[in-house]
């Protein structure tokens, strides 16, 4: 089964480690898979550290979320999802599934 939720991968420039994290959203439709609006600036689940992609990606054992977006260390988005990984530990600390 699937069910549609935007989504990253990203490795850590800080610790070269790989995360995984799924947006938080709002729902104003009937249809709880296409009437939602996303908050890219927050995670409504998250996980990590991993050593690799594939592990980060193997933490999630809910519904086929459809796509993903895989972002590189290099890349200047890794430092903003680094930041809002601390903030999802900060505010919601037994929701982070840690995988080593």
């Amino acid at each position: 089964m699937s069910l549609n939720r935007e989504n990253v991968t990203w490795q850590s420039p800080v610790d070269e480690k790989w995360y995984q994290g799924f947006f938080a959203y709002d729902q104003y439709g009937d249809d709880h898979e296409w009437d939602v609006d996303y908050d890219m600036g927050r995670f409504n689940w998250a996980s990590g550290p991993h050593d690799s992609s594939v592990l980060a990606v193997a933490s999630w054992t809910g519904c086929n979320p459809g796509q993903r977006r895989t972002v590189a260390a290099t890349d200047s988005e890794a430092v903003r999802l680094d930041q809002m990984f601390q903030e999802f530990i900060k505010l919601r600390p037994g929701a982070i599934r840690p995988c080593y």
